[in-house]
């Protein structure tokens, strides 16, 4: 996990060390000269946008991968049968045996899943989208 964080850190900083070679090195060797100040002013905000990006994407990083059932839990999908218990759904793109834990759930309803047991999902009624992005 730790060689992880510090490959992300790593990535982070690495457009700041190129930064500094073109700016220090390279620029000058063709007559482009950058005073010290601007230097510094633009590696401080190079190194601010990449602390901002390394601050939203390290609990990306470092969150364990969700696999198998629990995997399933929580997401929506639609009724393609009536779910009187059983019936069909479809949940991320794939077709799933489905069994309602609450009334019948009508065709073409929303569905979300509510636990997984075998091959079957458990689920009920989904609420209705609050309509915001």
């Amino acid at each position: 996990m730790r060689a992880r964080i510090l490959g992300v850190v790593f990535l982070a900083l690495l457009d700041e060390i190129l930064a500094v070679l073109i700016l220090l090195f390279w620029l000058p060797h063709f007559g482009v000269e950058i005073p010290l100040f601007y230097v510094v002013v633009i590696l401080l905000g190079l190194a601010a946008l990449s602390y901002m990006i390394y601050v939203l994407v390290k609990p990306v990083v470092v969150r364990p991968p969700v696999i198998g059932a629990e995997a399933m839990i929580g997401l929506k999908g639609e009724a393609l049968t009536k779910l009187n218990p059983a019936g069909l759904v479809m949940v991320g793109g794939e077709i799933w045996r489905a069994q309602a834990l609450e009334s019948p759930i009508e065709r073409r309803e929303r569905v979300m899943v509510m636990a997984v047991e075998g091959l079957t999902l458990k689920v009920k009624k989904a609420q209705p989208d609050s309509g915001t992005l």
